[in-house]
């Protein structure tokens, strides 16, 4: 039996959707397929013939979070490995050469960005329209598709990144990444009125950041992902002291 694994970072849901939709094209094939989460799961790279990596790009990088988890996980690994990731930019970050310059190691065969509605629209930029994020999830899965079938018939595509380029980008990144989240999350509340101290915005955050008592405090290792204000069943999160609009695509329907 032919195996591939998909290992995956994602704060709010862009990259576990294309995950998923890319595990199900890998199983029309006959290939059974893991989904790896890198929060819950560990990986035996030997066990797969292919390796799917997939995350949200931050400041035009993978959050270290995935990339630490493969520089730990899979050296050694000689299989065929793709690279995947989900943004709301439709042009190829700095993310796949940082990879390949960090984790020299991985035979990456294959990458490929996915367009995915903009889920930062609450600190900065403006919201995917409706319709257009309808489009975009549609697009996503048919790209996915189009680079599991691509990836298995041997094509190969790189997207090569001057390397003074990245150096530049990752300075910026652990540079400018904590300052900008700092800032943006003294702005965050929580409305004790709605909180039911159900405690799932602790419990869903990937770097056990957050805490709440009579207010909401974020230590120094927050990633600004938003999965603890998208995951409260009150909606009590405040920006800004307005409330926090979740994103909440609806991925099930597609």
């Amino acid at each position: 039996m032919i195996r591939a694994a998909i290992i995956y970072f994602s704060g709010t849901g862009n990259t576990k959707f294309v995950a998923c939709n890319m595990k199900k094209k890998l199983e029309e094939k006959n290939i059974y397929t893991d989904l790896i989460n890198i929060e819950e799961d560990t990986v035996l790279p030997c066990n797969y013939k292919y390796i799917v990596i997939g995350g949200p790009i931050y400041v035009d990088l993978y959050p270290d979070i995935l990339v630490n988890y493969i520089r730990k996980n899979l050296y050694g690994y000689t299989g065929r490995c793709m690279l995947f990731s989900t943004q709301s930019s439709n042009e190829p970050s700095s993310a796949f050469q940082d990879v390949l310059n960090r984790a020299s190691f991985l035979n990456v065969k294959y990458c490929q960005f996915v367009q995915m509605p903009n889920n930062f629209y609450n600190f900065m930029f403006k919201k995917t329209p409706k319709d257009e994020e309808e489009k975009r999830i549609k697009d996503a899965i048919k790209v996915g598709s189009k680079a599991i079938e691509d990836f298995l018939s041997g094509e190969e595509k790189i997207y090569h990144t001057n390397f003074l380029k990245v150096d530049f980008v990752r300075a910026v990144y652990k540079i400018f990444y904590p300052y900008i989240t700092k800032r943006l999350i003294k702005n965050i509340e929580v409305d004790l009125k709605k909180c039911i101290h159900c405690r799932m915005c602790e419990i869903r955050c990937p770097r056990k950041s957050i805490h709440i008592s009579n207010k909401v405090r974020f230590n120094d290792k927050c990633l600004l992902c938003q999965r603890c204000m998208n995951s409260c069943p009150r909606n009590a999160f405040l920006y800004k002291k307005k409330v926090y609009d979740k994103y909440e695509p609806n991925f099930k329907k597609y």
